[in-house]
């Protein structure tokens, strides 16, 4: 699963808003609608704190593109 499609998920199961969420990471608003339209992808800093606002559920590691990804 995307980083994307998790964030979406978690978003979704826990009744947040994107701004909601924004402020719970600790980062600009329109930064979590670009990645949710796939627009962009956080860097490692965004990325690490997407995984700790999230505890997890959405890890650093799943905006890494597959083809990046070590075997």
């Amino acid at each position: 699963m995307s980083g994307i499609e998790r964030l979406a998920s978690y978003l979704a199961r826990k009744g947040l808003t994107q701004g909601a969420f924004a402020l719970l990471a600790r980062v600009p608003a329109p930064q979590v609608s670009m990645w949710l339209a796939g627009r962009r992808r956080p860097g490692l800093a965004s990325a690490l704190k997407i995984a700790r606002a999230t505890q997890g559920a959405v890890p650093a590691s799943s905006w890494v593109p597959r083809s990046s990804r070590a075997a």
